[in-house]
């Protein structure tokens, strides 16, 4: 009799004792669902305004006369951690819009002061130093895109050039140990003259280093007088061979709550560029009518059905009137520096700015 007391009291208490551990267990598992719900809603919430950018008052530098008054598709890295004595801690390549080479200046920090090297007048890379490797005459070679392999200890610029007939504006590629002497030009990215939506333009293609590999956005248009550009996407594991994605990034039909001009009369997805940031690969493009102003959306997927842009900047009071154009990022010291030009829509003149926000971390330089 006494043992079946004993019994019962030794299941009671177990009972109780795993009572008690379910209850911490579940008390546990409410206390992770809450974390993870404030990271959810934490994620959600930087989703809707990841971004604050403070612009610098004014622009760079002075462009010179021999770009026609063009400074613009700024590149900037960090060249004091890639080679030895540099000229300065920090490179620019630029280019006009219409001609006049590939250009460099060089600054001690992203805010400047920029210096032209190797002067004002001269460019780093004439409109026609590569015709002989890449064949035929180019009009012009513009929108340089400056990278660094720690693969390889190579830089590779990216630009576009114009050439041939019927005329075509492709995306190429040369290489430099010391970002200053290019070679070896390849078309990367060529336009085949077919295309649905990019056949005859494939340019302002810009590269990041992104889960291992190189990705790129560039601007794509069916012919010289559309002014409905779209995004084309790439990827590569090598930066030569690349893998285009066979449609735009995104249709105009999956813009959602979008009345800036998205349309077939506005200028849709001009002059992209990409940024990582928290995890999360953003795209950023200008769109508008009469006036252009910098968006992004983030890269969910290649296939989502709806996206809704946010506008990230609108233009500064000191930008000439035509608005904005080709964003492009550098970090440095816990700052985010996003380079763009303006534009006039009369003369074409084009000017380099800046605007900075903070972030927690340096993504990179």
């Amino acid at each position: 009799m006494g043992k079946n007391i004993m019994d019962v009291i030794s299941y009671i208490k177990a009972k109780e004792a795993l009572i008690k551990a379910q209850t911490a267990l579940d008390n546990a598992q409410a206390a992770l669902d809450n974390t993870l719900n404030g990271a959810i809603n934490y994620s959600i919430q930087l989703n809707t305004k990841p971004f604050n950018f403070v612009d610098s008052g004014g622009y760079l530098f002075e462009p010179p006369e021999s770009t026609e008054n063009q400074a613009s598709y700024a590149s900037v890295i960090r060249m004091d951690n890639k080679v030895e004595n540099p000229l300065d801690k920090f490179y620019m390549y630029w280019a006009g819009h219409d001609g006049g080479g590939i250009r460099l200046s060089t600054a001690p920090d992203p805010s400047g002061p920029w210096a032209f090297y190797p002067d004002i007048d001269t460019p780093l890379i004439n409109d026609t130093f590569f015709d002989t490797q890449m064949g035929g005459v180019s009009g012009h070679i513009s929108s340089p895109c400056i990278v660094f392999d720690e693969l390889t200890n190579k830089f590779y610029l990216y630009f576009h050039r114009l050439y041939g007939s019927p005329a075509r504006q492709s995306t190429w590629r040369a290489e430099s140990v010391d970002g200053l002497t290019f070679s070896n030009p390849i078309e990367v990215i060529p336009c085949p003259l077919n295309g649905t939506w990019d056949g005859v333009e494939r340019t302002y293609f810009r590269v990041i280093r992104y889960k291992g590999k190189w990705v790129g956005v560039y601007q794509g248009r069916n012919s010289g007088s559309d002014q409905h550009a779209h995004i084309g996407y790439a990827e590569s594991s090598d930066g030569v061979n690349w893998n285009r994605l066979s449609h735009p990034l995104w249709y105009d039909n999956q813009f959602q709550n979008f009345t800036d001009s998205f349309n077939l009369v506005g200028f849709l997805g001009g002059s992209p560029c990409l940024l990582e940031l928290q995890g999360t690969l953003w795209c950023f493009f200008v769109s508008g009518q009469s006036v252009r102003n910098i968006y992004a959306a983030p890269i969910e997927s290649l296939n989502q059905r709806e996206v809704t842009p946010m506008k990230i900047m609108e233009i500064p009071s000191w930008a000439l009137s035509g608005g904005l154009e080709s964003p492009n990022f550098l970090s440095y010291n816990n700052k985010l520096y996003m380079f763009f030009h303006d534009y006039d829509n009369t003369d074409l003149r084009r000017r380099i700015g800046v605007a900075v926000m903070d972030l927690e971390v340096s993504l990179n330089g």
